[in-house]
């Protein structure tokens, strides 16, 4: 039985393009953003399932799982304070960026204000 869904991976670093092509090798339909779009594009194209976007409003629209892997807090916190209503009611983001605990619980409480839920689960 397949749990595929449709997955936004917000960051196309070395962590972020592995977790976007491991979940395209799941059977998840996975959409990769990056600020430097040739970033994504370039992820994209050595992965199954996984598709390069230009806007972060065309990643999470319509995405069950949100996974942040940016940079640092405030890259997190100006990518999903714009990003963070167009998800969908039933959306889950998944911070796996490493942010620290002042903006651990800064994004946490973001996301309580628009009714998200949130999973903060850095990867060092």
């Amino acid at each position: 039985m397949s749990h595929a869904s449709t997955v936004a991976v917000l960051g196309a670093g070395a962590l972020g393009a592995a977790m976007a092509t491991r979940l395209g090798e799941t059977g998840h339909e996975v959409r990769l953003w990056n600020r430097t779009e040739d970033r994504a594009r370039a992820a994209a194209d050595h992965a199954a399932g996984v598709t390069a976007v230009r806007a972060v409003r065309d990643a999470v629209s319509g995405a069950s799982v949100v996974v942040t892997v940016l940079r640092d807090g405030d890259a997190v916190t100006q990518v999903m304070s714009d990003a963070i209503g167009r998800l969908d009611n039933d959306a889950v983001w998944v911070q796996a960026s490493t942010v620290g605990p002042r903006y651990a619980g800064a994004l946490a409480a973001l996301a309580r204000d628009h009714g998200v839920a949130y999973l903060d689960a850095p990867v060092s």
